[in-house]
């Protein structure tokens, strides 16, 4: 209250011991302000652990950009914004949240478990992706971190 009141963000980066870093580290707070100001505007106090997607995905992907990395039917799904996109991406967003179980994601999403089924059914025809597979799970869900960064209005839905 007292930072929202006084009009103050405060950012805390990445615990360092090398002074020689201190620029590095300087901007990295710098760009964790400008991250957590766009993402949280309301929260005014930002940690870099809560946003190192967020930097990675802004920062660090210019040697090997998401293109690179990523599926190409996935970025294409983040650049659409129809209804089917848009619940596809919830749905998988969800799926992945509850660690791939299918009751438990088609429950937080209140649809039966035979509509989710279905619908992971085309995920897995889309990407073609091994959704049994945990790597390729932590993999997926990495690359959704980073595309929410990059495509922020596509993760707010």
């Amino acid at each position: 209250k007292l930072l929202q009141d006084s009009g103050l963000d405060i950012a805390i980066g990445n615990a360092f011991h090398d002074l020689t870093k201190l620029r590095a580290f300087f901007l990295q707070t710098l760009a964790l302000l400008d991250i957590g100001r766009r993402r949280d505007p309301e929260a005014h106090f930002y940690i870099y652990r809560s946003y190192a997607l967020d930097y990675i995905a802004l920062y660090h992907t210019r040697e090997a950009p998401l293109e690179m990395i990523c599926p190409v039917e996935l970025m294409e799904l983040y650049r659409l914004s129809d209804k089917e996109s848009r619940e596809t991406l919830q749905t998988l967003r969800v799926f992945l949240q509850s660690d791939g179980r299918q009751s438990r994601a088609a429950e937080r999403l209140y649809i039966h478990r035979s509509t989710l089924v279905y619908r992971i059914g085309k995920i897995r025809q889309m990407l073609k992706l091994n959704l049994d597979d945990h790597r390729e799970l932590v993999a997926l869900q990495v690359l959704m971190e980073l595309l929410d960064a990059r495509f922020p209005d596509a993760a707010a839905q």
